[in-house]
């Protein structure tokens, strides 16, 4: 009778306890889920390069995330309920402890930050082993995904002697930037590290908050100070330039390159040179795109300094940039359409044909790749092979004016005025519901 007594008593106590820890998962995230939003980071092309997670920490756009998420990344967006939002100033960074704090762009129509409220912050000194802790994150894009741990461990790293809090709590890729919070709903870290393989299972690791406070405050070494400084001028630079305000990007790079201070910089030298491209000031967008041809932007520098002696129409030494630019990036078709461009503004259609057969099979040629091949044939002369390609354009792209234009250009060359008549009325028709 006593031990069936002792069993009743002990199931019940395991089923309240299971109780209590499903209500204080679901409590906590009822308190911190709307604080914690996605970072995703795009380069200039606005093509994605990874994706991370991010926590509100004021009530004033504050958003700490991972300073690796950044990477080579020339844009951030914060994802929150749906919606993108620009990270438009950077506030602080510390490298080492990978910390970057950012400022989540004022949304339209809004005139706080009230949307999207702080977490309260904890004291990660106090923090005891065997604690129980929340990480809620977005792993793999997975929005607001909480799972629960303990603190397994405070440890120091022995190459940098910086601390890290060991936690059980797992997370998976796309939860660096995350929270990590105690039992009241309190910030006391940032998701950061995952150990895996064979032997390594549920390492996982979280940045103290009170090292963020620290960052935030501007309590950073003194061998950082240059790089926050470098990287705050860089992130403005960046904004202005994604509203094509390329001369307040020049500044913005030009007064980040004095920070420099003997630091290698290649993604700012490429987008410094890439913004006086957009002004066709073309000496200086050389000048700086050269700095970078050996970086990972090499094929895309090499690629505008192309575009830069294109527009002088110096067709010959544009033509060698591209091929050097395919040379690092075989794929890379715009540079293989512009190459065949040059080709053709040095008359040399062979050329232009071999290197757009080259670039893909007939069925999938792009429409300017079909259209320069059009144009080929029209300057030879060729004038059925010309409308060939041209009706081929039209059955896959219709409603682009300049083919007609240039099938009115095949008929009048024919003596044929009835379809030159009837092209140039469907180009200007088009041209109209534009």
């Amino acid at each position: 009778m006593t031990i069936r007594l002792f069993l009743v008593l002990l199931s019940s106590l395991c089923l309240t306890s299971g109780h209590a820890q499903r209500h204080g998962a679901e409590k906590i995230y009822r308190k911190v889920s709307n604080s914690v939003v996605g970072v995703y980071s795009y380069h200039d092309l606005q093509n994605p390069l990874g994706q991370g997670s991010g926590v509100i920490i004021k009530d004033k756009g504050w958003l700490v995330t991972n300073n690796h998420i950044l990477g080579q990344a020339d844009s951030l967006y914060a994802k929150h309920n749906g919606q993108f939002i620009p990270l438009d100033s950077l506030i602080a960074v510390d490298v080492a402890r990978d910390i970057l704090i950012l400022r989540i762009a004022m949304k339209p129509g809004e005139k706080d930050y009230k949307y999207l409220p702080g977490l309260t912050l904890g004291d990660s000194d106090k923090l005891r082993m065997g604690e129980q802790i929340y990480a809620i994150g977005n792993p793999f894009g997975l929005e607001n995904t909480i799972s629960d741990g303990i603190v397994s461990g405070l440890r120091k790293m022995p190459e940098n002697g910086l601390e890290f809090i060991q936690i059980s709590a797992p997370i998976s890729s796309g939860s660096s930037g995350g929270a990590v919070v105690n039992a009241k709903g309190q910030l006391i870290g940032i998701s950061t590290l995952i150990f895996t393989g064979a032997t390594a299972q549920n390492l996982n690791f979280a940045v103290p908050v009170n090292d963020v406070v620290d960052v935030a405050r501007g309590i950073i070494s003194a061998a950082d100070t240059n790089l926050r400084l470098l990287n705050s001028y860089y992130q403005e630079g960046l904004y202005l330039a994604g509203k094509q305000d390329y001369d307040g990007a020049i500044e913005k790079y030009n007064t980040a390159l004095k920070h420099l201070k003997g630091r290698e910089a290649d993604i700012l030298y490429f987008n410094l040179g890439l913004a006086y491209a957009k002004i066709l000031e073309s000496d200086s967008a050389i000048f700086y795109l050269e700095k970078s041809v050996n970086s990972a932007k090499g094929a895309e520098s090499l690629f505008y300094i192309g575009e830069m002696y294109f527009s002088q129409k110096n067709y010959p030494v544009a033509a060698k940039y591209y091929e050097k630019a395919l040379q690092k990036a075989p794929g890379f078709t715009t540079a293989q359409l512009k190459l065949a461009t040059s080709y053709f503004g040095m008359a040399n259609y062979a050329k232009v044909v071999f290197t757009i057969v080259n670039m893909s099979q007939e069925d999938q040629m792009s429409e300017p790749a079909m259209l320069l091949l059009a144009r080929v044939s029209l300057n030879s002369k060729m004038y059925d092979s010309a409308l060939e390609t041209l009706y081929q354009v039209t059955r896959r792209y219709p409603a682009n004016p300049y083919t007609y234009e240039l099938m009115a250009q095949a008929y009048d060359a024919q003596g044929d005025h009835e379809n030159r008549d009837i092209c140039k009325g469907i180009a200007e028709k088009l041209k109209a519901a534009r």
